[in-house]
């Protein structure tokens, strides 16, 4: 029997109309009760994962409005251009020209960094 197929464009839908969303959301709006297959329709549509609360939420990155530091948030859910939280420290530390300190990056928006740097 051949297997089930799973439409990319139902994430898109979702995340579109939502903004962001969890991976038992996603699973729902797929009709699927398998994460590898969300994990795989996710990859096609090109995702981002929140740095904050540990890469529960996923994004669109088309309808991310990312600032000048390259983060961005939605309902107090935190994204960035880079990706990781680690990532994201990286960029904003080497694109400082005085580097930064443990308080900086929270002072510029970015939250949860204090126990990264």
């Amino acid at each position: 029997m051949r297997p089930l197929a799973f439409d990319p464009q139902a994430l898109r839908k979702h995340l579109r109309r939502h903004k962001i969303a969890t991976l038992p959301e996603l699973k729902s709006a797929l009709g699927t009760a398998t994460d590898l297959t969300v994990f795989r329709k996710l990859k096609l549509l090109d995702c981002l994962s929140s740095y904050t609360h540990r890469g529960r939420y996923y994004a669109l990155r088309e309808t991310a409005r990312f600032d000048d530091a390259g983060l961005w948030s939605q309902d107090a859910v935190w994204f960035s251009r880079y990706g990781t939280l680690v990532s994201t420290l990286e960029a904003l530390v080497n694109q400082s020209p005085r580097g930064c300190f443990p308080r900086s990056p929270t002072r510029s928006g970015a939250r949860g960094t204090s126990a990264s740097l």
